[in-house]
């Protein structure tokens, strides 16, 4: 009784067809990912830029809110020195 093989083995039985097929495919495959990672990279760096500029927004927030709060500050003053005839 003959033992089966057990390796693998390529013979002439493969189409080359197939063979062609699959090359392709694969070529395809790693294009495809080539973009993607392109993309990628173009998204982080917009994202970052993003990113910065809501820093700087969230920085100008809290000066305004400081500005508003001295205004306030101000206006109380002014109230006081009127009453207080202080003002001509």
């Amino acid at each position: 009784m003959e033992e089966p093989e057990t390796r693998w083995q390529i013979d002439k039985r493969i189409p080359l067809a197939l063979i062609f097929t699959v090359s392709i495919q694969t070529i395809a495959v790693g294009v495809w990912i080539g973009g993607i990672n392109s993309r990628v990279s173009t998204l982080e760096s917009v994202s970052g830029r993003y990113i910065e500029s809501g820093d700087k927004l969230i920085r100008l927030d809290e000066k305004m809110n400081s500005v508003q709060q001295q205004q306030g500050e101000i206006k109380e003053e002014l109230r006081r020195l009127a009453v207080r005839g202080g003002v001509k």
